[in-house]
């Protein structure tokens, strides 16, 4: 049955939330595979089900004389061959699940989860439920009409199980994937991810950088936007925001170069100096004073050698000789810049083709986009058509309560900082709710969105952030 409640107070410790945002989340029953989580209940009641449909039918087959003979069941060799082939098949299925079980709570102790063992466990759960209805459908049959009527277990098994089969996390879905999986072909899996993406009206995608931030977590933001580049045809790419003053220009120019080549009109390369762990500068033999300057240097460089001339370069940091990146772009990849301090707003100006911002308000985007008209000018640089960014984290429900405490806790697990630090520059609500609370900056100058989206079901993320971004191009045309 269902049932509604209307108007009913619930305790706050009483709502529940995605685990993954608390601190609960590292606790080893929490990094278990949540699917294998889902999944396997149904493949356990399977087996017990055909467990006790064997059971059944040994009892039926000792009393049983079937009509027009002398001999009960049982002494059927039919049957002893049937009994012993569902006995096994059902144990060997058994045994399957709970070892992959088994190895699958050794890494969740041990925070060492793969996709082998998720494909091991999601195809096992399947196997059991195959094997159960296999086993179900030859114990229903081999005792005749005995077991048609509905007091008998065995009607009830077979309806039972059949059902169970029809659940989507033993479906055949779950082996397709994992055939895919076995194949190396998974890759399947995030092409039709970034269609969905594109489907929803996104233009680009952004992925973050880092060497080793804070526990040594990380990724490298070239490796990702590459790979994520050859998957959809059209769909934009970002590294925002790359940590340019760990890593040498000449190196990171060739790596443009190679971009835009292998995703030409496709790449944005926002560049930052970090500094929320310092300890990640340090280790990468970098003084956390000289950040900026490094960068500077970096970008001079950089936009010098995307030119395809060859470059001499003498500098406090970095000094070059004659160094060439060849073939030059056939076009130009943005360069934007971000940073809350002035001296990033500066380099904005000076070396980039616009600034992407975060954690301000609308009034001081537009101050920040000013200053950059005033820096630019003063460096007798031509003001292009800025390419200005922001990039917020976002939290999108239907209820607005419920969409601050997903981002809320997203953003504390992730920065380890109170959320009310981040709250007023952190838009949450329904779709409309926060395309209202990003539009002014649009009017502040902002053209490009770079959304962190946060909902309760992170499967309806793209959807959600699709509805903001629809919202938006409707309220802003032709700005976005």
């Amino acid at each position: 049955s269902d049932y509604v409640a209307d108007n009913v107070w619930v305790p706050r410790e009483r709502l529940s939330t995605s685990i993954e945002y608390t601190d609960h989340a590292t606790r080893p029953i929490y990094r278990f595979p949540r699917f294998a989580l889902l999944g396997a209940p149904i493949g356990a009641i399977c087996l017990g089900m055909a467990r006790s449909s064997i059971n059944e039918v040994i009892k039926i087959a000792q009393e049983k004389t079937p009509q027009g003979s002398r001999r009960t069941l049982a002494m059927r060799s039919s049957l002893h061959k049937d009994l012993a082939d569902a006995d096994t098949k059902l144990q060997a299925a058994r045994a399957w699940l709970y070892q992959t079980i088994d190895s699958a709570w050794i890494n969740a102790q041990n925070n060492d989860d793969t996709l082998e063992s998720r494909r091991a466990i999601r195809t096992a759960n399947v196997h059991a439920v195959t094997t159960a209805i296999e086993v179900i459908d030859r114990m229903y049959t081999v005792v005749g009409g005995t077991s048609v009527f509905e007091t008998s277990c065995l009607q009830q098994h077979f309806r039972d199980v059949h059902v169970a089969s029809q659940h989507m996390m033993v479906g055949e879905a779950v082996m397709e994937m994992a055939g895919r999986v076995l194949l190396g072909m998974d890759i399947e899996a995030r092409r039709d991810t970034l269609s969905q993406i594109a489907d929803c009206g996104f233009d680009h995608l952004f992925m973050a950088d880092h060497v080793s931030f804070r526990d040594g977590s990380g990724t490298d933001g070239f490796v990702e936007v590459a790979a994520l580049s050859q998957l959809h045809p059209t769909i934009g790419v970002m590294i925002s925001i790359y940590l340019l003053p760990l890593r040498h220009p000449l190196p990171v120019a060739r790596q443009l170069a190679t971009m835009a080549r292998i995703a030409p009109g496709r790449m944005t390369f926002g560049v930052g100096i970090g500094g929320e762990d310092r300890h990640e500068i340090e280790i990468c033999g970098v003084n956390p004073a000289t950040r900026g300057a490094l960068t500077n240097e970096s970008l001079a460089i950089i936009r010098g050698l995307m030119n395809g001339e060859e470059l001499t370069f003498h500098g406090k940091h970095f000094t070059i000789e004659q160094a060439r990146i060849r073939p030059k772009p056939s076009q130009a990849i943005p360069i934007i810049v971000g940073g809350r301090s002035n001296a990033a707003l500066r380099r904005a100006a000076i070396y980039a083709d616009g600034w992407i911002g975060v954690w301000c308000s609308a009034k001081r985007y537009a101050e920040a986009t000013g200053l950059i008209d005033e820096y630019a000018q003063a460096a007798n640089r031509t003001v292009p058509q800025w390419l200005h960014g922001y990039q917020p984290w976002i939290g999108v429900d239907s209820d607005p309560v419920k969409a601050r405490e997903v981002v809320k806790q997203a953003m504390e697990k992730f920065y380890h900082v109170p959320f009310e630090k981040f709250e007023r520059y952190t838009p949450f609500g329904t779709p409309a709710q926060v395309a209202e609370q990003l539009a002014p900056y649009i009017d502040s100058g902002c053209r490009l969105f770079n959304l962190k989206v946060c909902a309760q079901a992170p499967e309806e993320e793209v959807d959600l952030g699709g509805e903001v971004l629809s919202i938006l191009s409707k309220m802003h045309q032709d700005q976005i």
